[in-house]
């Protein structure tokens, strides 16, 4: 709350500060990063490596400007502190969708499905490879 008492006067509105962000923007960016990189809505929940590596890289820049996240209210206080902790989670998310390869079994479980062919057979040979006894 210091910031934005500090910067008020750098800017005529409280809202749009180049010197502060608020906590509903910084939350505005971060899902935008994680729908158009992450696999999200926007993307229609696709994505490749290079998406990725670019989702990475636009998150290092928020987290850059996490700094300059300021608070007019104990409640903004506490939606800044929620955004860098979701900040925080979508990384982790971007690299575990970064490392992740797609398993042949589960699309091979999805195009039989679309196919109409019972699913309980492909359950079973699921079951069979992974090892697991019932």
């Amino acid at each position: 709350m210091d910031c934005n008492e500090q910067k008020v006067g750098c800017a005529s509105d409280r809202d749009f500060n180049p010197a502060c962000m608020k906590p509903k923007k910084f939350a505005y960016w971060l899902q935008k990063i994680r729908d158009e990189y992450a696999a999200g809505v926007l993307s229609q929940f696709t994505t490749n490596n290079s998406l990725l590596e670019r989702g990475l890289e636009l998150l290092q820049m928020l987290k850059q400007d996490s700094g300059k996240l300021a608070s007019a209210n104990l409640h903004e206080l506490l939606r800044a502190w929620e955004n860098t902790h979701r900040m925080r989670i979508a990384e982790s998310h971007l690299r575990h969708v970064l490392l992740r390869e797609e398993s042949p079994l589960t699309s091979d479980l999805f195009l039989e499905r679309d196919r109409g062919k019972d699913l309980r057979h492909f359950a079973h040979l699921f079951l069979a490879q992974s090892k697991v006894t019932c």
